[in-house]
Parts: structure tokens; sequence; C-alpha cells
């Protein structure tokens, strides 16, 4: 018989963008999400091989984004 697993079930992603979707919204060039990418310094998914199409969570890069807030002086 087949061991049962503990694993949490990952909810399906939200709303998906494109690399260059997610550069015009950041207002930044679509190199930089690609290097992004290439290092994974930014949560993205992956489909098919190495090399091909990404995408990215609007919601998990929005929380990415926040956990990346530096306050300001006055808030400290």
């Amino acid at each position: 018989m087949g061991r049962a697993t503990s694993k949490k079930a990952r909810p399906l992603p939200g709303p998906m963008m494109t690399a260059e979707e997610l550069a015009d919204h950041l207002g930044m060039a679509r190199q930089t999400i690609y290097d992004w990418v290439y290092y994974r310094k930014v949560p993205f998914y992956r489909f098919g091989r190495k090399g091909a199409a990404v995408r990215f969570d609007a919601q998990e890069v929005t929380a990415w984004l926040l956990e990346k807030r530096v306050a300001p002086l006055t808030e400290v």
C-alpha cells in the first residue's frame, strides 16, 4: 500500500502576468525581470523546459515586493 503524504496542497495561483506585463506594471525594463528570474530573485512559474515561458502570480509578486520595503527613518 502507498503511504499517505502530509504535504499541504498549495492554492492555485491567482491572475498570471507575463514578464512584459510585470515590467510595465513596475515601470522597469523587461530585461530586469528576466535577470530576476535568472537569479531567482522573484517568484515565478516556468512552463516547459528551461528557457520556456515564465509567468508571475500577481499576488505572490505583491507579497514579495512588500517584503522588500524599507521603512523611512520617520517610521522607525
